[in-house]
């Protein structure tokens, strides 16, 4: 049975991890130009962007979520821009490299690295400065490129085209890496995070009374446990690890911060949801997340992944990062707080649903509500257990889990 053979445990191994030239989720700078004509040999490393504008990630105009927002004028809005930013590479990250390049860009764009084209989307071979994208998209990309790193200081150049003057905005956020993780040994499971582990894996909860410890493991429900305690799964095996997770321990800080500790209760779990929201929606886009997890699960299938390398493989995440991460924030805060997994089934129908995870949240009152940091409510306000909107979050068999309210018809 699984649960003997989890007595007899073994240590993880994780993939080596890549050099990551750029970070995304506006953890850059970038020198901007937009409109006008465009310069000659803009592309360059030895350009002088010196009279360029200076400015953080995500760039542009025309949504939410900007590191730095361009102001057009309303009847002078830029067809094209240009945006450059400069990265160091240490002499053992040189040389010719398999990169991976996302690359979120409204409408369309070309990249180039230390004057090189490595890229283009959604853009004409032969566009000029008043060339529209071919058509509109803003959706995150990731892309496999080779090309040559130099030691020492590199460029990298974008251009970003709306696919028409009057088009509902233009985007730039860009993050650079190497592509060189190997699926070295395997994810297993330690004894100590064997009830949490268990508890989700069999139970699809983990109370407000458990902490998710170090070595927990989660490959989602159809994960499987071989007999040797081996995690095999098809797509990310997410690992929590605080000793060895710097992007974790820096998340999880936010959360004994003073002026987080000394709110209400409610107050305090709604600070650690706009959190949450906020450092895995790429540029403030949920739905922008949904696509970066989407090539995430397809390149880190049954690969052990700390949980804190989503910042720099893909800066997002989807339900079971969002409630996961919430989950160990509240238990860090002083919160009772539960991990629920099961089925999201709109219009109150039980013929099916979609795989959801969410927490539950208990109150000082005592009374519990819902908390979907994937699909918040406004002003993330959270749902009570008894609200007529609850019967949409059931079990994975899809039964009901949350009570009508009194006096409804049952």
């Amino acid at each position: 049975m699984i649960r003997k053979t989890l007595l007899f445990l073994t240590a993880l191994v994780l993939p080596a991890a890549a050099d990551v030239f750029i970070p995304g989720a506006g953890k850059t700078e970038w020198r901007y130009r937009a409109g006008g004509e465009e310069a000659k040999n803009w592309q360059s490393a030895d350009f002088d962007d010196a009279s360029w504008t200076a400015g953080k990630a995500p760039l542009g105009f025309g949504g939410r979520g900007f590191g730095t927002e361009l102001k057009p004028a309303a009847d002078n809005k830029p067809l094209t821009a240009w945006f450059r930013h400069r990265f160091e590479a240490a002499p053992e990250a040189a040389g010719e490299k398999a990169l991976i390049l996302t690359l979120r860009a409204g409408d369309g764009a070309a990249v180039y690295l230390n004057g090189k084209e490595v890229a283009r989307v959604n853009l004409a071979a032969d566009a000029k400065a008043d060339t529209p994208a071919v058509k509109n998209r803003r959706a995150a990309q990731k892309i496999s490129v080779k090309a040559d790193v130099k030691k020492g200081r590199n460029t990298l150049a974008v251009e970003v085209h709306q696919a028409e003057s009057k088009s509902a905005g233009l985007y730039l956020d860009v993050s650079l890496r190497t592509d060189e993780r190997k699926p070295e040994g395997s994810a297993t499971l330690t004894e100590s995070a064997r009830p949490a582990t268990m508890a989700y894996f069999t139970n699809h909860y983990i109370g407000p009374d458990m902490k998710v410890p170090d070595g927990y493991v989660d490959g989602g429900r159809r994960m499987v446990l071989g007999k040797t305690a081996v995690v095999i799964s098809g797509r990310e095996i997410l690992v929590i690890d605080r000793s060895k997770d710097p992007a974790l321990r820096k998340q999880l800080a936010y959360a004994k911060d003073p002026g987080v500790l000394k709110l209400p209760t409610a107050e305090r779990a709604k600070k650690l949801a706009q959190y949450v929201d906020k450092v895995l929606s790429p540029g403030g886009d949920r739905r922008a997340a949904m696509q970066a997890i989407e090539e995430f699960t397809v390149e880190y299938a049954n690969r052990p992944v700390l949980f804190g390398e989503m910042e720099d493989a893909c800066q997002a995440g989807v339900c079971r990062h969002r409630a996961l991460l919430f989950k160990m924030l509240c238990d860090d805060a002083g919160l009772k707080t539960a991990l629920v997994r099961g089925n999201y089934v709109k219009g109150g129908s039980r013929g099916g649903g979609g795989g959801h995870a969410w927490n539950e949240l208990i109150l000082d009152d005592g009374k519990r509500v819902i908390v979907d940091v994937m699909n918040p409510r406004p002003e993330f306000q959270f749902l009570p257990e008894t609200a007529p909107e609850a019967e949409h979050y059931v079990s994975v068999k899809n039964e009901r889990i949350y009570p009508r309210e009194t006096g409804k018809e049952k």
